[in-house]
C-alpha cells in the first residue's frame, strides 16, 4: 500500500510539473536538405538539417564543412548529440529563416532561454556572420550573436558551438520563435541546437532588488567597521530564491566568465566598495536580471576611540572627602555617536557622590567638569554615567565626583576605583584601553 501511494504521489507531482511546463520543438532531426525539423516552418531555400561533416546531409565535396585545423574538428551539437541539427544558409541573394511556437507559457512570468549556435562554411564559401533568435507574437525579445574567424571583441569564433542565453517575459501563453542569420557577401551557414529543456521559467521574476532609499555613500555604524548589505534590502525574497551579491553589475562578464560573487559571510560584513544585488533561483540556476541596477556604494569610516583617565589630589584618605575627575579623551579624530556610557565601581569602604550640574572639581587646584552634559544612574555595585552630548573629535570630556571614607573603615584599607567604558558605547570600538584603575587607601 505504501509503495502504491508513493507511486501515485510521484505521478501526481509529475503531472502537476508537466502541466506548468512550456513546450517547444527540438531543433534536431534526420539530415535533409531544404527542410526543417518537426514542428518548424522554414522560409527560403537555405534551411536544412545538417551533420557535423556536411550541410543538409549532402555527402558531396561541395557540401562538406570546412573543418578547423587538426586535431580539432566540428563537434556534435551539445543538444541532440550526433543527430542532425537545424542549419540556415544566408547570402546577399538568399535569405532563410525557420520558426516554431513555444506553448504553455505563463503570462507575466520570467523565462530563460538557453541554446547553442555555430558558424559554419562549405568549400569555396564564407562563414555565417551572425545568428539571431527573435521572439514575437506574445513576447518582444531578440538576441544576435556575431561571428568572425578567430573571434574578437564582441565576436565569437567559428566552427565551435557557443552557448547563448537571454530572458523574456511573455504577454501571451504562446510565442513565436524565429531563427535567422546573415552570411555576408560569400554566404554562410549558422547552426542551432535547442530542445524543450532550453526554455524554462525562472522564479526570480524580472524586477530589480529593491534597496533602502539611500543617495550617495552608505557608511558603517560604529563600533562596526563593516556593513551588512542584506540589511539594506527592502523587497521580499521570491520563493525558492536567494539574495546574492556581486562586485559588478553583471553576474557574468565578457566571454561568459563568472563575476566575483560575495560569500554570505562577506555580504554580511562588507568593506569599502560597490556591490550589486541579484535574486538567484537555486532550482533553475537563473537570475532576475543580467544587469543589476541595485547598487550599494559602501564607504567605511573610522570609529572613535575613547581613552579614560582618573585624576585625584592624593590617594590616602582620612575623614575628609576628596574630589576626583574621570577624563574621557577621544584619540582617533572621530566624534562619538549616540549615547556614550561608562561605569564607575562602588568600593565597599567609600561613598561616591556627584553633582548633576557642571561646576569645578577640587582636583590639582581646580578642574572644571561638565556634569551637566551627563546623566547618572546607580546599581548595587556601580554608577552608570551617560552622555547627553557627543564627545568631539580629539576632545576631552570631564566628569566630577566626590569620594569619602565610610565611618568604621580601619586604617590601612586599600581598595580601587575603576572607570570602565561600556563596550561599543558612542561608537567606540577599541576595547584595549577601555578602563582605568586607581588604588586608594585609608590612613
Amino acid at each position: 500500500m505504501k509503495t502504491l501511494f508513493s507511486l501515485t504521489l510521484i505521478a501526481l507531482l509529475f503531472c502537476a510539473s508537466f502541466a506548468q511546463a512550456q513546450l517547444t520543438s527540438n531543433s534536431t532531426g534526420n539530415p535533409c536538405n531544404d527542410c526543417a525539423p518537426n514542428g518548424w516552418t522554414k522560409t527560403g531555400g537555405g534551411s536544412a538539417i545538417s551533420t557535423t561533416t556536411h550541410y543538409g546531409g549532402l555527402v558531396f565535396p561541395q557540401f562538406a564543412w570546412n573543418q578547423p585545423a587538426p586535431p580539432s574538428s566540428i563537434q556534435p551539437a551539445p543538444i541532440g548529440g550526433n543527430g542532425g541539427f537545424l542549419t540556415i544558409y544566408n547570402s546577399a541573394s538568399e535569405s532563410s529563416t525557420a520558426s516554431t511556437t513555444i506553448t504553455g507559457l505563463t503570462i507575466g512570468k520570467k523565462y530563460k532561454f538557453k541554446y547553442y549556435l555555430i558558424s559554419l562554411s562549405v568549400a569555396n564559401g564564407g562563414y555565417g556572420t551572425s545568428g539571431t533568435i527573435t521572439l514575437s507574437n506574445g513576447a518582444a525579445s531578440s538576441l544576435t550573436t556575431d561571428f568572425l574567424p578567430g573571434g574578437g571583441t564582441g565576436l565569437i569564433n567559428v566552427d565551435m558551438w557557443t552557448p547563448v542565453q537571454f530572458s523574456f517575459t511573455p504577454t501571451a501563453s504562446t510565442v513565436t520563435l524565429t531563427f535567422s542569420g546573415t552570411g555576408g557577401s560569400n554566404g554562410g551557414s549558422v547552426g542551432l541546437a535547442m530542445n524543450y529543456n532550453s526554455i524554462f521559467r525562472c522564479d526570480t521574476g524580472s524586477e530589480q532588488v529593491n534597496l533602502v532609499d539611500i543617495s550617495g555613500l552608505v557608511h558603517n555604524v560604529c563600533p562596526l567597521k563593516t556593513v551588512n548589505l542584506n540589511d539594506l534590502v527592502t523587497s521580499r525574497i521570491p520563493a525558492n530564491c536567494e539574495l546574492v551579491w556581486f562586485v559588478n553589475p553583471y553576474h557574468e562578464i565578457s566571454g561568459g566568465n563568472p563575476s566575483e560573487e560575495l560569500t554570505p559571510e562577506t555580504a554580511q560584513a562588507a568593506g569599502t566598495g560597490a556591490y550589486y544585488a541579484f535574486w538567484f533561483d537555486t532550482f533553475n540556476s537563473c537570475y532576475n536580471t543580467d544587469v543589476s541596477a541595485a547598487q550599494l556604494s559602501i564607504d567605511i569610516n573610522n570609529c572613535p576611540d575613547i581613552s579614560p583617565s582618573l585624576d585625584i589630589s592624593g590617594l590616602n584618605f582620612g575623614v575628609i572627602a576628596k574630589d576626583f575627575v574621570v577624563k574621557l579623551k577621544e584619540t582617533k579624530g572621530v566624534t562619538t555617536a549616540g549615547n556614550f556610557k561608562f561605569r564607575l565601581n562602588k568600593p565597599g569602604g567609600f561613598t561616591i557622590t556627584y553633582p548633576t550640574v557642571s561646576g569645578n572639581s577640587n582636583v590639582f587646584g581646580g578642574t572644571p567638569n561638565q556634569n551637566g552634559n551627563w546623566s547618572f544612574s546607580e546599581a548595587a555595585n556601580y554608577i552608570e554615567v551617560t552622555s547627553t552630548t557627543p564627545i568631539p573629535a580629539n576632545g576631552t570630556a570631564i566628569v566630577g565626583f566626590t569620594i569619602k571614607r565610610k565611618p568604621g573603615i580601619s586604617s590601612g584599607t586599600t581598595q580601587n576605583v575603576k572607570a570602565t567604558i561600556v563596550g561599543g558605547a558612542g561608537g567606540d570600538d577599541y576595547s584595549s584601553n577601555n578602563s582605568i584603575v586607581t588604588n586608594i587607601a585609608t590612613n
